[in-house]
């Protein structure tokens, strides 16, 4: 449904404009009934996979396992909180 709408909002822009970069930010999102098509054999593996991941950023620092397509992304992204700026995120970042 994100992807849906952003690409209608893309191609209401002016045609001569070119798009570079964009973000979307989705707030009051709610559980779907629809799952997404999963690459694994079963959702155990799955959940198994997504806990195995989490501990290891949990022990070793944000990024150091994520997907390929992520990568790029971990340097270019702010953390955006709403009403307020990334200043604070940022301070805490220059620490670590």
């Amino acid at each position: 449904e994100v992807y849906r709408r952003a690409l209608i909002l893309f191609n209401q822009r002016p045609k001569h404009m070119v798009i570079q970069t964009m973000g979307i930010t989705c707030y009051m999102l709610s559980a779907s009934s629809r799952s997404q098509m999963s690459m694994f054999e079963s959702v155990n593996k799955e959940e198994w996979l997504t806990e195995a991941v989490d501990e290891i950023n949990d022990r070793y620092g944000n990024f150091t396992v994520c997907s390929a397509n992520a990568l790029a992304g971990k340097e270019l992204v702010k953390q955006k909180i709403p009403f307020g700026g990334t200043k604070y995120f940022e301070l805490l970042l220059k620490r670590a």
